[in-house]
């Protein structure tokens, strides 16, 4: 993952994150959750970094396997590498 793709999915989980708090923020006012339930919302922002950051590793492992099993493969393939018998 490139530098500007990782700075932009943290600039826009920060963004949610924020509007997340403002949002917990109005429902405390409005009596719908309680303080203890914005407070578990506040510590629990930067698991969905993580979580997000482990599915794109997890996306470029695949896509690593995909590329060595082509490869593989293609030492196998009779026309592309031909085999020689003596």
């Amino acid at each position: 993952m490139n530098f500007n793709l990782n700075t932009l999915m943290r600039l826009i989980i920060d963004i949610g994150s924020y509007c997340l708090i403002l949002l917990s923020i109005f429902l405390i006012d409005k009596s719908v959750i309680a303080l203890s339930t914005f407070i578990i919302i506040y510590t629990n922002r930067e698991s969905l970094y993580y979580t997000a950051r482990q599915i794109d590793i997890l996306g470029d492992i695949f896509t690593n396997i995909k590329i060595c099993k082509q490869r593989m493969f293609s030492l196998y393939d009779e026309e592309e590498f031909m085999t020689q018998f003596w």
